[in-house]
């Protein structure tokens, strides 16, 4: 019997299927919980996904990852392809330097916050006044500058150096200063509309915040780790496009675009399905990502 095991280090959909044994994992969560950054690489990562298998006595599993957990999908079934029957990803993240720039550095992370501006002008239309979407536009706005402001304008043209040299300062309150105005960056542009829970979360939880930038920035300033287009070289995408994959991809998605998908299905070829969401941002927890994940993980259930 097939297994279905989430790689994502930070969140798991609520699948259950009959079908399926569910191997459901953190990786490393006691790092992720202290923001250790010793021995914390992907590939320390997927050496640790192969040796849960073993342990487990798997002989063979499907892969389940999203945003940084898709990353971690293909670098995982691109070393050990024997050992994965199927993929299902979400938000594609192939951890390019021009995606990083996308959302973190100068102009592309100021036209993240101008189209997700347009996106949800759009989408809340008919849900709340004008009065409402402009103070809520002015709120995301602020978030950018906040982002921003954390970082001298001389030391802008690296924001992830930056910010990393901040969030491993031995001073706590410079540390966690920059490790909230990452997170909530990010939160904000998160989802299609807005979640005032994860917007809470930077602000209530400082120990998340901390991990959770702490970790993020560690790999992005080392490029995760390979050289930039290292998941999508020909030479890694042939080592797994015999294995079928769905990819579940919000339409709005501002952290990790859509755009990347369909390079990595250009790149895959026909053994990929790739399905847009077309009311969905990036969250796992967006309704129309709920039930594409599902139904996905349906459809693999007699591999």
């Amino acid at each position: 019997m097939a297994v279905l095991a989430q790689i994502s280090i930070v969140e798991i959909p609520s699948i259950s299927i009959p079908r399926f044994i569910g191997s459901f994992f953190f990786l490393k969560e006691e790092l992720r919980r202290t923001a250790e950054l010793r021995e914390n690489t992907t590939w320390d990562l997927v050496a640790d996904i192969e040796r849960l298998r073993v342990n487990l006595g798997i002989e063979q599993w499907h892969i389940f990852g999203g945003s940084w957990g898709s990353t971690l999908a293909l670098a995982y079934s691109e070393t050990h392809p024997d050992r994965c029957t199927a993929l299902i990803l979400r938000g594609i993240f192939l951890a390019q330097r021009s995606e990083l720039e996308w959302i973190y550095c100068g102009a592309g992370a100021r036209g993240a916050w101008l189209l997700s501006t347009v996106f949800r002008i759009n989408a809340e239309y008919f849900l709340e006044s004008f009065s409402q979407k402009n103070e809520k536009e002015v709120i995301r706005a602020q978030r950018r500058e906040a982002f921003e402001a954390v970082i001298s304008p001389s030391d802008r043209g690296d924001m992830i150096k930056s910010y990393y040299e901040l969030l491993t300062d031995a001073d706590e309150t410079i540390s966690l200063g920059a490790a909230q105005a990452w997170s909530r960056w990010e939160s904000s542009i998160a989802k299609l509309l807005p979640n005032a829970q994860m917007r809470a979360n930077s602000d209530v939880n400082p120990r998340w915040a901390r991990a959770f930038a702490s970790i993020e920035c560690h790999y992005f300033v080392n490029q995760t780790f390979m050289p930039d287009g290292h998941l999508i070289s020909e030479e890694q995408i042939a080592k797994i496009r015999h294995i079928p994959c769905i990819v579940i991809q919000g339409r709005y998605d501002l952290i990790c675009p859509p755009r990347t998908a369909w390079d990595l299905k250009k790149a895959y070829g026909d053994n990929l399905d790739l399905r847009y969401i077309s009311d969905a941002g990036h969250s796992s927890s967006e309704p129309g990502i709920r039930v594409g994940l599902t139904e996905a993980a349906d459809e693999f259930g007699s591999l």
